[in-house]
């Protein structure tokens, strides 16, 4: 990493956010990728703000901001740790995060209660088109609904991921460790 002589760093410890001015703009642009730091709190606006396509949803870390107003998604699933993904469907926020590497979360927030609807644990969270009725999730090796029902057992000895059908009328689970060969199909009812 090349570094300027002339490179100052700066914290504000009341903010707790990290400053730094350089002369050498690469060096620069380097040194703040490399020693950014964030606080997010959930009544000010986070620093650095992610936002899915089409959706009025802005995100970081664990904080969401709909409407001009902050919400963590920690108040739904305290395990979670992390957004990534928020999307409109219909008159829901639909947001996947992570709990840990093999597990994630999925919350259904209200947009006009503005209050968390519905959560979900588990990974490979898909609906068809954009109804959210349509949720299907895997946890463990059980397919369950937006109910929480199971609807499908998959054998233990695969790394799923599911898809629906073009009709969407099937649910596929494809073996991502190649373990199964053929993807097995579920008949799906809502």
């Amino acid at each position: 990493m090349k570094t300027s002589t002339t490179c100052g760093v700066l914290f504000l410890l009341l903010g707790l956010n990290l400053l730094s001015a350089c002369s050498d703009d690469k060096s620069q642009q380097t040194h703040n990728q490399a020693t950014e730091m964030r606080v997010v709190q959930t009544t000010e606006t986070p620093p650095s703000l992610a936002q899915d396509k089409g959706t009025e949803c802005q995100y970081s870390d664990t904080t969401f901001i709909y409407n001009n107003q902050s919400y963590n998604v920690r108040d739904a699933i305290a395990l979670m740790n992390h957004i990534h993904s928020c999307q409109k469907v219909g008159k829901y926020l639909a947001i996947d995060g992570h709990i840990n590497p093999r597990v994630g979360g999925f919350v259904l927030f209200n947009t006009q209660t503005l209050e968390f609807e519905k959560s979900f644990v588990g990974n490979e969270f898909i609906f068809y088109q954009d109804d959210i009725s349509t949720l299907v999730y895997i946890d463990n090796n059980q397919i369950y609904n937006y109910q929480e029902e199971v609807v499908a057992t998959l054998p233990e000895d695969g790394l799923w991921a599911l898809t629906f059908s073009p009709d969407g009328k099937e649910v596929l689970a494809t073996d991502r460790e190649n373990t199964h060969k053929t993807p097995l199909r579920f008949a799906f009812k809502r």
